[in-house]
């Protein structure tokens, strides 16, 4: 056979549902040794199993399973290649579906691109579970991932059954193997969630959209990997997976574990993780995303998760004490270095977080990798970047340029005690002097433009900039006011606001909404400076408007919490904690807040405020600087 097949022998090692270590490396050194030219690669079943295929002329060989048993995906005697990487290539993808510890048999498999209907290719599990098929990748980019429904996992058949699992994105390489369980059923909801591409119908059917660009297939892939790992078990060398959130997904496992060993326990899952308005869950899929959504005290998963796992004497992970966990989780925290007093935010094109602080610029990674911390000589107070990634922010009496790498690459002189900045539509950074009661604007060089003064006591403190590229400047005064400038520095108006006003954001009609901070109030003002309200809210900090118009308002309290306010009543839709003294926010192209709690010195993320059509932020001109 090696004269047969010098050139064009292909040898798979199937093993036990293990990465190649150990006697399986020594197995493919055994056959390089006698086959030197042979193609090796790894393939995953769950039996051992080495397939010998060569292609030459008429002459086709093979070799049987090293045990006994089922090959378990029907996988027949020749390869594709399933790590091409690029849309329109494909391969073979293989993979285990596994519910409570047991293989699930019968059930159908679909490869489904996020925001399409139309499976990419499907099979049907054997009796351990295994699954195999031939695919072409889509030719839009999008995050691929395997839905199952159906099949019996030892107990019965359940046609409630629903696993899924992400595989990538459709231009990434495919994983040889994907394993499907209720733990990756939870992290992908989980992930789907963050990114604002999980949606529920009027039934409560759970389908996932499309992310919007390259860079919300990357992020969204990143943050998977960073959470499960490739054997489909909690990625625990990831130490931004904190203790609290491998334990809220390794409980709602338990809990859809329990109703796949024993489907008469789905109506109990079903009726205890139901939705904000009381209605029961209509699918597993409906259940996870309540666990994961429905804001309450107490989740409901708490109350069922034990009983149920216990009723089938199954547990994923037995040492849980759900007396110590709330469901959803409250907003997570990034821990900032010692030292750092966080001031401002703002979010580059990658989606990375960047927070200013006292002599510190820190980055948190959009995949959930460890923040990485550059110093910087001088306090930092206002954030804002540019087109080219390059940040700017304010420090005494000058405004700093740093590149993407942390590095200081210009200081520019600008007027006392500067602190809100923006940038406009020409690149050029306009920048508030506080005590100087005057506007600076630098081009994109750094090279000065204009000074503009204001009047005596106005006290600039913060700035946005409007679609046709006039200046709002928040003036930190009492009682308050706004001045417009046109974009040659001009005064155009100057309008009357509670006390103190040192934040606002312009919405997609271009009204004005300002955080009044001495006036426990927001401000609500039309594009042309005319009032249209004014809300209760508790010593505001920070505004930043969502997809949906929504208001998103920090108040800056002991125990503060985010407000969210609706953009056309001006009706209060909730009220959310995060930690002590939140002051700057500003939301990422995922529509997650960030924020800013100045006296705990860290940062929390909430997920996915921004669920409209948009499932983004509105990227108008005053998110080019974040909001303090």
């Amino acid at each position: 056979m090696r004269r047969a097949c010098q050139d064009k022998l292909e040898v798979f090692l199937f093993s036990d549902r293990r990465e190649m270590r150990g006697e399986d490396e020594i197995s493919l050194l055994t056959m390089r040794k006698f086959f030197p030219s042979v193609k090796l690669g790894l393939l995953t079943l769950a039996v051992p199993f080495f397939l010998v295929s060569c292609t030459n002329g008429a002459n086709t060989f093979g070799a049987a399973p090293v045990s006994g048993g089922s090959i378990g995906g029907g996988l027949s005697g020749t390869s594709a290649d399933s790590n091409a990487p690029g849309a329109g290539k494909g391969g073979v993808l293989t993979g285990m579906v596994m519910g409570g510890l047991s293989p699930v048999a019968g059930a159908t498999v679909n490869l489904m691109a996020a925001g399409s209907d139309t499976p990419v290719a499907s099979a049907t599990t054997a009796s351990d579970g295994g699954f195999s098929f031939d695919f072409t990748k889509p030719t839009e980019a999008s995050l691929l991932y395997v839905v199952v429904s159906g099949g019996n996992a030892g107990g019965a058949s359940s046609k409630n059954l629903q696993l899924v699992s992400l595989v990538g994105g459709s231009s990434d390489k495919i994983p040889s193997n994907v394993e499907v369980n209720e733990l990756t059923t939870a992290a992908f909801s989980e992930v789907m969630f963050d990114f604002g591409l999980e949606k529920k119908d009027e039934k409560g059917v759970v389908s996932f959209k499309a992310p919007p660009n390259g860079t919300g297939i990357s992020n969204a892939a990143a943050e998977w990997k960073n959470m499960i790992a490739v054997t489909g078990k909690l990625n625990t060398s990831n130490a931004n997976l904190t203790k609290s959130d491998q334990d809220a997904l390794a409980i709602i496992a338990n809990a859809v574990a329990a109703c796949i060993q024993t489907p008469t326990t789905c109506d109990s899952l079903f009726s205890a993780a139901s939705n904000s308005g009381g209605t029961a869950a209509s699918s597993i899929l409906e259940s996870v995303e309540n666990m994961l959504t429905v804001n309450a005290d107490v989740s409901p998963v708490n109350k069922i998760a034990t009983p149920l796992a216990s009723s089938t004497g199954f547990s994923i992970l037995p040492n849980i004490t759900l007396s110590s966990l709330t469901l959803p989780l409250p907003a997570t925290n990034t821990t900032l270095p010692a030292g750092t007093s966080p001031f401002a935010l703002a979010v580059d094109s990658k989606g990375n977080v960047w927070v200013s602080g006292n002599g510190t610029l820190t980055k948190i990674p959009s995949n959930g990798k460890k923040p990485s911390t550059f110093t910087v000589n001088g306090p930092l107070y206002g954030l804002a970047i540019d087109s080219q990634g390059n940040l700017w922010t304010t420090s005494t009496n000058q405004v700093l340029e740093i590149s993407p790498a942390g590095k200081t690459v210009g200081t520019f002189p600008v007027g006392n005690d500067p602190r809100g900045l923006a940038i406009d539509s020409s690149g050029n950074i306009w920048i508030a002097n506080q005590s100087g009661n005057s506007i600076t604007e630098l081009n994109s060089s750094g090279g000065a433009v204009g000074n503009y003064t204001l009047s005596s006591g106005s006290a600039p403190y913060a700035l946005s900039i409007d679609s046709k590229g006039n200046v709002w400047v928040a003036n930190n005064s009492s009682p308050g006011s706004l001045t417009e400038l046109n974009s040659s520095g001009s005064q155009i108006t100057t309008v009357n606001t509670g006390k103190n006003p040192r934040s606002m954001a312009i919405d997609a009609n271009g009204n004005l909404w300002v955080a009044c901070s001495q006036s426990d109030s927001v401000s609500k003002l039309s594009a042309k400076g005319a009032s249209m309200g004014s809300y209760i809210v508790n010593s505001p900090g920070a505004v930043v408007i969502d997809a949906d118009g929504q208001a998103w308002i920090t108040n800056n309290v002991k125990n503060g919490t985010v407000t969210e306010i609706d953009g056309a009543s001006g009706v209060t839709i909730g009220s959310y904690p995060v930690g002590n003294a939140p002051t700057g926010l500003t939301l990422d192209s995922s529509g997650n807040l960030w924020v800013v709690n100045s006296a705990d010195k860290n940062i929390s993320k909430i997920s996915k405020v921004a669920v409209g059509p948009g499932a983004a932020p509105y990227q108008g001109p005053q998110f080019a600087s974040a909001s303090f």
